[in-house]
């Protein structure tokens, strides 16, 4: 178990510089993202219109409890919305804040090391199955592929995120545990086996 809590601990601060270098250093840090045209103006605009934070959805489908013409008369009209455009999903900040703080470095680094804890474990069960370094590796590689496949896609197919904004995020996650990985696998590798001492002569 100490070998876990160690690899864990490890892991989770490779993977934490990792962010930090793929979203400070890399240009893949920022793929997808781009400017708002007039942007001062959108955010006067939001000041005075939206003024609390929160995951706002446009066009929002109001739900009525109304007889089963009107509800399908609201439903035509937010699909015409829809399709006239634009939809989307918009995350609102509270107003006067840094935009780094240390609670928000100090909540990613015990989330960063929460997963890495998992995902020791499952490598020091796989290893007990003689998987070896190379395959606890892969298999922390492969960790980090089913979280953004599960994730980023479904934000991708269904919130209209930008291809190369979940093409970035599954670069991110699947290097960055395979590189987490090798911290893990190297804390919970396997002692060679010490060779039987002679039996005794009679």
């Amino acid at each position: 178990m100490k070998k876990i809590l160690i690899a864990g601990l490890l892991g989770g601060l490779v993977i934490f510089a990792w962010g930090a270098v793929f979203h400070m250093v890399l240009p893949l840090g920022k793929a997808g993202m781009s400017r708002m045209p007039n942007e001062d103006d959108a955010l006067e605009a939001l000041r005075e219109n939206v003024k609390g934070p929160g995951l706002y959805v446009f066009p929002w489908f109001e739900e009525a409890d109304a007889s089963k013409e009107r509800e399908e008369e609201i439903r035509k009209k937010w699909e015409e919305k829809f399709r006239r455009g634009p939809s989307g999903l918009m995350v609102l900040l509270p107003r006067d804040q840094d935009p780094i703080r240390l609670i928000q470095l100090v909540t990613e680094f015990a989330s960063n090391v929460v997963c890495a804890l998992v995902a020791a474990l499952l490598v020091g069960q796989a290893a007990k199955g003689g998987i070896g370094y190379l395959g606890s590796v892969l298999l922390c590689a492969l960790l980090g592929f089913f979280a953004s496949v599960s994730i980023d896609v479904s934000y991708w197919n269904w919130y209209g995120f930008p291809t190369d904004f979940a093409k970035a995020a599954l670069i991110e996650q699947t290097v960055g545990w395979g590189l987490s990985g090798v911290a893990i696998a190297a804390v919970l590798r396997r002692s060679p086996a010490r060779a039987s001492a002679p039996a005794p002569a009679p």
